[in-house]
């Protein structure tokens, strides 16, 4: 698939460096967590390899137990061989707390050891994020081809997540307002603007749950006045219509037509910070 082929549908990275199998949940963004449902049908297959990958780290509901299987790191970083520089995006998360601190300093060097790559890490868990790039054991606390992220999904995220990541000097800070379950307060955008990119996007699935449009007018808006980059992945497939004035019904036909961008008012934003563009 061409990169803009890619990025019309939401997709900021190319390809995905799959470390670590299972997690915790732990925030709210967690109850329809796609990568647990993806997980509990891996662990179904016929195939015993891929079965033998995924089994064990589901309950009966699909949702990932708390058990986390971490993979051998040379198999995983093969891809970071490839010579054409790619967007890697890491998503199961590298900071659980069983995911030892070596493991993760190998998987530095590995990204340092390929600088025409960029790789990408989101994490829920930003205070061991922060704990581990701040500790006086690991200098510089990344590479240059690293960017770090968190997610938030409303304003109690926001203010646990960020404040962790911006205390960790000299690297490239991102965020994802995914899924976007309440609007942010103004002191949460203050910290979100402080970030070097935002992506936003609502909850998709079948069981997504709703959001507004307008949480993300604004935030779009302020965000664009730091004069940095906002990547608008996707609405969400919930949306809120009210009923009278001040009760809501849930509906879930906000639709897409497939490879078109998500747009408000007519605009789309798919942007991505200079350091990004390769």
């Amino acid at each position: 698939m061409k990169l803009n082929d890619r990025i019309s549908r939401g997709l900021y990275w190319d390809a995905a460096l799959s470390l670590v199998e299972g997690c915790t949940p732990c925030a709210p963004g967690c109850a329809n967590c796609w990568a647990a449902a993806q997980t509990h049908m891996g662990a179904k297959q016929k195939n015993e390899k891929i079965r033998a990958r995924y089994e064990g780290l589901t309950d009966e509901a699909g949702r990932f137990n708390g058990k986390v299987r971490v993979r051998p790191l040379q198999e995983c970083v093969k891809k970071l061989n490839e010579r054409t520089p790619q967007r890697f995006a890491v998503w199961n998360d590298l900071f659980h707390n069983d995911v030892e601190d070596e493991y993760i300093r190998l998987f530095n060097l590995a990204v340092e050891a390929h600088p025409d790559h960029r790789v990408l890490v989101l994490t829920k868990r930003a205070w061991r994020m922060s704990g581990y790039y701040c500790s006086k054991r690991y200098s510089p606390p990344a590479p240059d081809n690293l960017w770090l992220g968190t997610s938030f999904s409303d304003t109690d995220t926001a203010l646990k997540n960020l404040p962790p990541l911006l205390a960790i000097p000299g690297v490239h800070r991102w965020g994802s307002y995914e899924p976007a379950l309440k609007r942010l307060s103004k002191e949460a955008l203050d910290l979100v603007k402080q970030l070097d990119w935002l992506v936003i996007g609502g909850e998709s699935g079948p069981k997504a749950r709703p959001c507004f449009e307008d949480w993300f007018w604004g935030l779009i808006h302020d965000f664009k006045e730091t004069g940095k980059p906002v990547f608008l992945k996707q609405l969400g497939n919930a949306e809120w219509v009210p009923r009278g004035e001040h009760n809501y019904d849930v509906v879930s036909h906000r639709t897409k037509r497939a490879g078109t961008a998500a747009t408000i008012d007519g605009q789309c934003y798919l942007e991505l910070p200079e350091g990004l563009r390769i």
